[in-house]
Parts: structure tokens; C-alpha cells; sequence
């Protein structure tokens, strides 16, 4: 499997010049890439955050927290199929961490912050307006569980 970065390209058509932010992600899956989802229930909720919103399907695994501030915490695990992950990357700033020996990319503005990583088989998203540490805590605790 391989995850690579497709640059925005405006090339001579009209609008926005040339530039180089990331703003998806290209997936090709190897042949051997798993079929079945197993789902990882995060270790580490915030205080005050509960469950707002469950779904799951065979290929994703959605939960919603919310707090009584109207704060809310979405984790999103997906299972890597081919195809395109865009992530709106206009007027943010997009970092590279290294969390519990995973990189994890955080694409933040001033209210929403998210995060993206991926193992052998699935990708994880966790989108946010909670306070970031609780949210790279989070991101520790399901890197950890997935371990």
C-alpha cells in the first residue's frame, strides 16, 4: 500500500497560482490489504466529552463526542481502499508529528484542528474544537490500543 501527497496544481487555467500545499491524499492498495475492519474504541475521552454519535459499517467506524461547552471530538477510522482522501488545506498550517512512533498529520486553523494517520490497513482521522492537547492525548491513547 502506498499513501502519497497529491500537490495542488493549478497549472495555466485561471485563478490561484502554482502551489505546493497538500491537499489529499492518493491511495493504492497492495493485493494483500485487509477486507474486514476491526474497529478500536479510544482509551482516553476528555473530561466532560460523551458519545453523541456511533456508526459503524464493514469498512467504517464513526464516533462523535460532544461536551455541554458545545466542544466536540469526531474519530473516524476507515479501511484503506484505493482512492482519494482530499482535506481542505486553504489559510490552515499543516505539521508532521511523531506521536507513539506514528507520524500523524495536523492540518489546523484557529477553531477546528484535525489529524490523519494510517497503519497496514486502515486511516484514522480525529476532527475537532477541543483543547489540542486532549486531542493529541486522544490520538496517543488509540495509536497505542491499535499497538
Amino acid at each position: 500500500m502506498s499513501i502519497r501527497p497529491v500537490l495542488r496544481d493549478w497549472g495555466k487555467t485561471e485563478g490561484p497560482t502554482v502551489t505546493e500545499e497538500c491537499t489529499s491524499f492518493l491511495i493504492k492498495t497492495d493485493s494483500g490489504t485487509s477486507t474486514a475492519l476491526i474497529p478500536i474504541d479510544p482509551q482516553y475521552i476528555p473530561e466532560g466529552f460523551e458519545i453523541d454519535e456511533e456508526f459503524h459499517n464493514p469498512t467504517f467506524h464513526l464516533i462523535t463526542y460532544l461536551n455541554e461547552d458545545g466542544q466536540y471530538i469526531e474519530f473516524c477510522q476507515k479501511l484503506i481502499t484505493d482512492g482519494l482522501t482530499a482535506i481542505d488545506t486553504e489559510d490552515v498550517e499543516i505539521q508532521k508529528l511523531h506521536i507513539a512512533g506514528t507520524e500523524v498529520v495536523s492540518v489546523s486553523d484557529e477553531t477546528i484542528i484535525q489529524l490523519f494517520w494510517h497503519n497496514d490497513s486502515c486511516i484514522f482521522s480525529i476532527i475537532g474544537n477541543a483543547d489540542r492537547q486532549d486531542m493529541l492525548l486522544f490520538v496517543e491513547k488509540i495509536i497505542d490500543a491499535d499497538k
